[in-house]
């Protein structure tokens, strides 16, 4: 039986790091691995490998229905750091407006 390939490997790594909860750094502690060699792999498989990782999910929006009027207002955090607050049910259209700027 042959060794794994250089590809089959870095694949692995990347599978198990994914399932492992871990930060890469710390995933690449654990195992010894240089991060910039894991880093390498990861950018290389995961655009060329399909099967390892499932593609990032398209930006949507979905309905929303507000039942009571909003005492606060609404606040959304978006994850590039972006911070809506003071979101009321009549500047919800300028906010969609807002939002679909950013996709």
């Amino acid at each position: 039986m042959n060794p794994p390939s250089k590809k089959d490997t870095g694949l692995q790594h990347i599978d198990d790091w994914q399932h492992s909860g871990l930060s890469q750094n710390a995933y690449c502690r654990q195992k010894s691995l240089k991060s910039s060699q894991f880093s390498y792999w990861k950018r290389k498989l995961t655009t060329t490998s399909t099967s390892a990782l499932s593609p990032a999910p398209k930006p949507a929006f979905v309905p929303v229905t507000v039942s009571e009027p909003l005492a606060q207002g609404l606040c959304l955090h978006l994850p590039n750091g972006c911070e809506f607050s003071g979101i009321q049910t009549q500047n919800l259209p300028t906010l969609q407006q807002w939002l679909e700027g950013l996709l």
